[in-house]
């Protein structure tokens, strides 16, 4: 049996996006630049990602869904949305899917560097961003092996959705005209309140 962990949630689900396609030549492994934020990283030398785009098949009430998985020493990330709703909407669950996406792969302090580069107000961000970044790249490097931070990070359904969120932000401030929107939306995220220091 396969550990799968949906981001943002934890636990067991079927798998939506992962359907056992790890010889997929499609999964992205490299620099890749993702489609709705457009930021461009480098992926860890055991990360693969992919972007599966439109799912009609979701779970009722989920708009998309960013799944990781191990597999021998390379790590899994895969990205679904639904596409249902408006174009704001669907800009907007693209990139937050893209924020869980970021985070899990050690991409967190990219998402906080682009959102400052954007002028968008996420102060609480930086030393949670460096300090993810840091626990993600121990997890890759233990092969998998378990990794207290992030595995703290990873159960923080607020901090982990508050993240992901910033990444829809993202993705509405490049793709929506909605002034009124992007500025709700940065409100929002800026009620935030993280954990305390790990140490």
């Amino acid at each position: 049996m396969v550990d799968l962990i949906v981001s943002g949630l934890g636990g067991n689900l079927d798998s939506y996006c992962l359907k056992d396609s790890y010889s997929d030549d499609n999964w992205r492994t490299g620099k890749i630049q993702l489609r709705c934020t457009q930021i461009g990283v480098n992926l860890h030398s055991k990360a693969r990602y992919i972007d599966r785009g439109l799912s009609r098949n979701l779970p009722f009430g989920y708009a998309g869904l960013c799944e990781t998985n191990f597999r021998g020493d390379l790590f899994y990330v895969s990205i679904v949305r639904d596409g249902i709703g408006s174009f704001e909407l669907d800009v907007f669950n693209h990139g937050h899917e893209e924020g869980h996406a970021l985070f899990v792969l050690g991409h967190m302090n990219d998402l906080y560097n682009e959102a400052l580069r954007l002028g968008l107000k996420v102060p609480f961000f930086e030393k949670d961003a460096i300090n993810s970044d840091l626990a993600v790249r121990r997890f890759l490097e233990g092969n998998g092996k378990f990794d207290f931070e992030f595995a703290l990070r990873m159960k923080d359904l607020l901090f982990n959705e508050t993240i992901a969120n910033v990444g829809g932000l993202i993705a509405l401030v490049k793709f929506s005209n909605d002034k009124e929107l992007i500025q709700s939306v940065n409100s929002q995220i800026m009620k935030f309140k993280p954990l305390p220091d790990l140490e």
